[in-house]
Formats: C-alpha cells, structure tokens, sequence
C-alpha cells in the first residue's frame, strides 16, 4: 500500500476503523472529511468502497470490501493494482492486497489484527502463490 494513502488510513487512531466503529451510514462527503481531499470516494452498493488516490504520479483505486454481518461493518479485504513482477519476469500492474481473519480492539479501538498480504488478491492464485506476508497484531498504541 502505498505511505500516502496508507497515512490517511492510519491517521487520527485508523481513521478507515474509526468510520467502520461508527457503524452508520456516512454520506461521501463525511467520509471525504475524514480522509483527506486528496482521496475520491466512491462505492459501488454496500459492500465495496473505493477510495481514488494518486502516489508517486500513478492514479490507482483501492478497493476496500465491507463485511455486515450482526449489524457490525467489518473491513473483511482491500485490494488494488500495483506495479510488480511476482512471476519473475517483466513488472507489470497486477492486484495486489489483503485478506482481513480477525480483529483486535486495543485502547477501545477496533483494528484488522490478523492479515494474509500478497499477489493476486480475490482470485484462486491468491491462496496457490500470491500471498508472502502474514501478520498479527498484538497490542497496537496510538499516538
């Protein structure tokens, strides 16, 4: 992900969770207040919200997929298009992203805790040979 929409997604204690705590439908124009203008938002029904952004002189969109289950919103993944070359030949924009397992609240606020990271986000090589990166989160402070 990169540092740009990262830190509007981190910033003020996850904003991305802080919006997903609140558990209400926020208009486009909340959740662009809470964001950053620098970020577009769109979705696309109530499931997929995708929020436009430009790092390093590249427009991409990260698409973020919203669990609803027990009247609780739940970031369940995030993917989007990043420049790599996980076959070892030519780099090339290919989907890239996470998988959510599990959440921790720490300090009374609610975090992704468990994550699968890697290529191929949302399809069947993501399992196969996409994903390298595994975290679990702890105890996170905020600052």
């Amino acid at each position: 992900m990169s540092g740009k929409i990262y830190q509007y997604l981190t910033d003020d204690h996850t904003r991305l969770n802080d919006l997903l705590a609140m558990n209400k439908k926020l208009s486009l124009d909340e959740l662009w207040e809470l964001c950053g203008k620098d970020v577009s938002w769109t979705t696309a029904g109530s499931s997929h919200l995708h929020a436009g952004f430009t790092a390093h002189d590249k427009t991409s969109n990260l698409t973020m997929t919203v669990d609803h289950n027990d009247h609780k919103r739940r970031l369940e993944s995030l993917k989007l298009r990043w420049w790599g070359n996980p076959e070892g030949a030519e780099f090339h924009y290919v989907d890239f992203g996470g998988v959510v397992e599990e959440e921790g609240t720490f300090s009374g606020y609610t975090i992704p805790a468990r994550l699968r990271i890697g290529w191929y986000c949302d399809t069947d090589r993501f399992d196969s040979e996409g994903e390298f990166f595994r975290v679990t989160i702890d105890d996170a402070v905020y600052r």
